[in-house]
This record gives structure tokens, sequence and C-alpha cells, in this order.
């Protein structure tokens, strides 16, 4: 039996193919960026490379971005490389023309302008007496590539700082900057630690098998989780259904922590739905303090002692950002 295709059918075809072939996927879209690109790129999105990450290696990780996020990010950094390349180094001498800027000076004087800048900053860092935890300064360390000094006064340890690292702190901290999700991680991780001493490593947007995407991680001085924070910064109050799988989500971590997990932080930049504090109480089987009981065991031992009849769960926190400050909102 012969089939025949109506006009209509065959112009829905036409336009099916050639959407296929005109397209550009994520990948195509990616691969037309720079690798110093694609590392600013995946630092604005708080995607954590591993040292020696290829191109490629970069890509991949991209990738899984919306591909609205991805056109975002590419159309951000082809315009600006289009600007660089139209600007002329020249400058004027006398009346007899112009005349080309050497490499030499220019060099010179772009040095001298990110001197001048990091100097700015880490002077404003100390006047509003801005205090990172190690911990956190061995994240930024990591995540902009440069090899900091954790100890020793102020003007020391952000002088060991890259400017790339002083101009995301000025932007996270003073500015209170929301543009990038990892702004808003980064100030949610620096108030956060003020609360812990015994913290010696933290992690951000850590994935765990089993569990899922983890914002901030804190570990202690065993390498034990001690605390974790998910932020949230979509456009919405954080609904009942929200909060139900992120408890779900700290159950299971804190089986995977075999117990060491004992605080979690759920913080939102646009605030929580009027009865999830009642939600919470009610259903999820948290108490007015905060204290999601997990297990009970008949005996614990912690830190030499031997504790009868005690509770075994984690204590819940829930905050809000208001105004660039953090606010616990429950208990």
């Amino acid at each position: 039996m012969d089939y025949a295709l109506t006009p209509l059918s065959q112009t829905l075809i036409s336009i099916f193919f050639k959407l296929i072939y005109v397209m550009p996927s994520k990948l195509d879209l990616l691969k037309t960026l720079s690798k110093e690109q694609l590392e600013k790129a995946a630092a604005s999105q708080g995607i954590k490379l591993p040292k020696g990450s290829t191109k490629k290696d970069i890509i991949t990780k991209l990738s899984k971005l919306p591909m609205s996020k991805i056109k975002e990010i590419v159309e951000k950094y082809s315009k600006e490389s289009k600007e660089k390349g139209g600007r002329k180094r020249e400058r004027k001498v006398g009346k007899k023309g112009r005349k080309t800027e050497t490499l030499k000076n220019y060099k010179k004087t772009a040095k001298t302008r990110t001197y001048n800048d990091m100097e700015s900053l880490i002077d404003k860092f100390i006047d509003l007496g801005i205090e990172l935890h190690p911990a956190l300064i061995k994240e930024l360390g990591a995540r902009f590539s440069f090899q900091p000094r954790v100890k020793g006064n102020a003007r020391d340890v952000y002088g060991s700082f890259n400017v790339e690292a002083l101009k995301f702190i000025y932007e996270s901290l003073v500015e209170r900057k929301t543009s990038s999700p990892l702004h808003f991680i980064f100030r949610v991780a620096q108030w956060v630690s003020n609360k812990y001493k015994d913290v010696s490593r933290i992690d951000v947007n850590k994935e765990i098998s089993g569990v899922g995407m983890i914002s901030i991680i804190f570990y202690n001085s065993k390498g034990e989780i001690l605390s974790v924070i998910d932020c949230i910064d979509k456009q919405c109050r954080v609904s009942v259904e929200d909060v139900d799988r992120w408890i779900e989500k700290i159950k299971k971590l804190y089986h995977k922590s075999k117990g060491s997990l004992k605080d979690a932080y759920l913080i939102s930049a646009w605030g929580f739905m009027p009865n999830v504090r009642t939600h919470l109480m009610d259903r999820a089987k948290i108490n007015e303090r905060g204290f999601l009981k997990i297990r009970r065991s008949l005996i614990k031992i912690a830190n030499g002692e031997i504790i009868i009849g005690a509770k075994e769960g984690v204590n819940v926190f829930l905050c809000e950002e208001k105004l660039g400050e953090i606010i616990q909102v429950f208990p």
C-alpha cells in the first residue's frame, strides 16, 4: 500500500530537518569559547574543576547547564572578545601623528593597574573588618588557582590572593551581588563558618553519590562531615514540597556520614511559604528547637563518654537572605 504525504506534512518534515541541521547543540556553542573563558564561566556557575582539566573536560561539565544559560554565557564572552579585539593600544605623540604603544609598556601599565586594584580592595576589606575562615581561604585558593596564606595579619593573608579572588570577595561580601549563584553560596559559607571552630575543609557544590548535590559541606579535623548547607536562589519562595525533598536528602546524608553530621541549613534567597514552619513540626517530626530525630540509640559513645538513652539526629535550620543579610527564621 502506498502512503502519500499531504503538502502540510511535507512542509513540517522539511522544517524539522532544517532545525536538526541548523540549530547548534550545547557542545557546538561551548566549543566557540577559549579554555580561559570556559574556566571563568565554570567558576561563575559554581562548578569546581579538578586540576589539569582539559577544554573537553570543562565543556562536558558546562554542557549539563540548561541551553538558555549556555547561550547567555556564550553571548557574554563572545561580546567581551569582540570589545577587546576592537580596542587599539595607541597614544598621541606631539603633532606628528599617533604611535602604537609597545607591548613592554602595555604590560608594565597593566601590571601597575592590577597592583593598585589589589591594594585598594585589600584596604577595603581591612577597613570593613572582613576576616575569612582558613578553610574558606583554602577553597578560594583551589577555585581561583593561587597558593593562599591562611595565617598572619589580614594584609599578608589577602596579599597572597590574586586579583580575581579579591574581586570575587568584593562582589560577594561588599556589593552583595546576586547575579551568580556562587556569590550567594560564598556569603552563606562565610556566615556559617563563623559558627564553627573545628572546621578543616570546605567543599562547594559537591556531588555525593546516592544523595545528590550539596551547596556547602563543612568537615571537621578528622575529615568527617560536620555540617551541610543547601542554598536555593530560585526566584520564588521555598514550598513544603521543596523542604520535604531536602529533609529526605539530609536523612540519607546522615546515614552516609555514619552519624557525624550534626547541623543542616536550608537557606533561601527568596524566603519560605507561610506553612513551612508548621509542616516541619507536624509532619516532618522536627521539634520546636529544630531537632530532626533520625534514630534512637540505647547506648552511644561520644568523645569517650557513654550516653544512655541518647537521641540521634540533626539540628535543622531554615534561613533567608534579606538585603544581603542572612537571617534565621526557624527555629
